[in-house]
């Protein structure tokens, strides 16, 4: 019976150890994170944005979806889904990338590497800044080498706290014969109009914002209106609000009226009876 309760005791002491043990084991590994690209400008104009997800636990990165615009060194920017694999890149500091759709053979294709020597992606997420970053093409097959043209970092860092884009509201201007139109946003946001022609307000609304447009001051001589000029951001720019201007209608000036022959008979006529008054007063004095 004691050697029973014995081995009972030790078998139950075994699970709550290995119960421990695959708890802190479990808890060791977090879940991997989501990284954006946040006001990355390279030096010839261009910008890249996008994000991807890196796991700390197992080094690896994952969901790359990040693009490059048209600058004055490189002028068609490119999109990048894959990690490059090579001595340096795909590390906790640096990560080189390559579009899978320019593969297998990567000559004359464009590249591009993130670094942020220091300061190694984990898990618990945050804001570190890019100390490296530069877009090139790709000299071999492998992209092992590059060459110009390419294009170095200007700023621009990665987070996992992204802020919430936002969206312009702007459209287009017809009619307008003076410069003194000034439109508002919501109330706010006075913009001046100077002429014909888009338009586009400064401050720009987040998604499921309300946005109406109305005329704030009217151009001299003349009468705008607004279409399309309400309603709620989904998730892209307002580019279709309307403002039409006319001219204000002139009242002319009544002419003078010319007398009829009548009234120049009774004019002639009181004249006449006029001087005959004043002829007969002076027979009667003199």
């Amino acid at each position: 019976m004691q050697k029973a309760l014995k081995m009972i005791s030790k078998c139950l002491q075994y699970t709550v150890c290995v119960s421990i043990l695959a708890f802190f084991s479990f808890s060791a590994h977090a879940t991997p994170v989501v990284w954006y690209l946040s006001g990355v400008t390279f030096n010839d104009g261009g910008t890249a944005s996008g994000s991807f997800t890196y796991d700390a636990d197992t080094t690896t990165y994952s969901a790359i979806s990040i693009s490059t615009s048209a600058g004055s060194t490189i002028t068609t920017g490119n999109s990048y889904d894959i990690t490059q694999a090579g001595i340096g890149c795909g590390t906790p500091e640096v990560v080189c990338l390559l579009n899978s759709a320019d593969g297998p053979d990567y000559l004359g294709d464009l590249g591009l590497t993130l670094a942020h020597v220091g300061t190694p992606l984990t898990n618990d997420g945050g804001t570190i800044t890019l100390t490296f970053a530069r877009e090139y093409t790709c000299e071999t097959s492998t992209c092992s080498t590059v060459t110009s043209p390419l294009r170095l970092l200007e700023s621009g860092s990665i987070t996992t706290n992204p802020a919430a884009p936002t969206y312009s509201v702007g459209g287009n201007v017809s009619g307008l014969t003076t410069n003194n139109l000034v439109l508002q946003n919501n109330g706010a946001d006075d913009l001046p109009v100077p002429a014909d022609g888009p338009f586009t307000f400064l401050t720009e609304l987040a998604d499921d914002s309300p946005y109406e447009v109305t005329v704030s001051t009217q151009s001299p001589g003349q009468t705008c209106t607004v279409t399309n000029g309400s309603g709620v951001i989904a998730a892209t720019d307002v580019t279709n609000v309307a403002v039409s201007c006319v001219d204000d209608e002139v009242t002319p000036t009544p002419a003078a009226a010319i007398p009829t022959l009548s009234q120049w008979a009774l004019v002639l006529l009181s004249l006449f009876l006029g001087l005959m008054v004043f002829a007969n007063r002076k027979r009667l004095f003199n």
